[in-house]
């Protein structure tokens, strides 16, 4: 008969008995972290959307003022247009809901034509103090959409952002 010749490693005792564990401390800081990591970006998601919706207002404004929309019919039969692009450039980022209002403002008569009026958006900011020229507004609302983010989703779902910008035409 052959005797098996195995041998058994006994544990060993000192700094390399607790190799593989983990503190207490490291235990408690890691969900801490991956949790500030996880809202720090959703947040960061936020600011490039407010970010972006400055820069498409901003966008917008500067066509719409360069064209001479006010005077000008076949220009302003395109403004639907820009509803369906500021849509596609918001919802790339962030599920929602866009709005966009373009208005038209005579300073020496106080007239104001709405050229453009988006569905639960009314035209934000005081026309400036002018005795004479010709104004136009753009405000972009984008109401955020229920999305499937993070908690820090879900404390913005529903909310409206908002902006926009006054520019003088002539």
């Amino acid at each position: 008969m052959s005797r098996c010749s195995c041998r058994h490693r006994l544990p060993v005792s000192g700094p390399g008995a607790m190799e593989g564990s983990i503190s207490i401390e490291a235990m408690m800081f890691i969900p801490v972290l991956l949790a500030l990591l996880s809202f720090g970006s959703e947040a960061l998601q936020l600011l490039r959307l407010e970010q972006r919706l400055h820069n498409v207002a901003y966008n917008v404004t500067q066509i719409v003022t360069q064209q001479g929309t006010g005077q000008n019919a076949a220009a302003v039969s395109q403004l639907a247009f820009y509803q369906r692009f500021v849509q596609g450039q918001l919802s790339a980022l962030q599920e929602g809901q866009a709005a966009l209002t373009i208005e038209q403002y005579n300073s020496a008569n106080g007239e104001r034509v709405p050229l453009l009026q988006g569905t639960g958006c009314a035209g934000q900011g005081n026309w400036p103090p002018l005795r004479v020229g010709t104004l136009m507004r753009v405000t972009l609302c984008y109401r955020l959409g229920q999305g499937e983010g993070g908690m820090f989703s879900r404390f913005w779902a529903g909310r409206t952002l908002v902006t926009h910008f006054i520019q003088e035409i002539h």
